[in-house]
């Protein structure tokens, strides 16, 4: 029996479970969307795994890639972040290309099932790592 990660809390569940016994969010072995999918996002369709990270890489600061998923209250916060360094100090715009960097370098490192079930099959709202 294998242990996988909860894609909402984080904490490791049995693969055989069917809800994290933690935060009680239902886990799918075969990464197949939940059945209330639609409720949050209409994008049905899985999003290249790819292409997600060359946008996350090249274009992370101002959100194109969580807008290309379908998720675009993280592509507004990222864009308004990455806005705010230019008119503050480099430092925010600083942070947000680091996390693309390391998102970017997550998404290129996992299978496309794992990056459909943690970016786009899932109901939260800001996928973030």
């Amino acid at each position: 029996m294998a242990l996988i990660r909860c894609n909402e809390c984080g904490n490791m569940v049995s693969e055989n479970a069917q809800v994290c016994p933690h935060c009680g969010n239902p886990m799918y072995r075969y990464q197949q969307p939940p059945q209330n999918f639609n409720a949050y996002n209409s994008q049905t369709t899985p999003k290249s795994r790819t292409t997600t990270a060359l946008l996350a890489l090249f274009l992370g600061g101002v959100g194109v890639h969580y807008f290309y998923m379908g998720k675009p209250i993280p592509g507004i916060v990222f864009l308004v972040v990455w806005l705010l360094g230019w008119f503050i100090g480099f430092f925010p715009s600083i942070i947000i290309g680091i996390l693309c960097l390391v998102q970017a370098i997550m998404m290129f490192s996992m299978t496309d099932e794992q990056f459909n079930a943690k970016y786009i099959y899932t109901t939260n709202q800001f996928p973030l790592f």
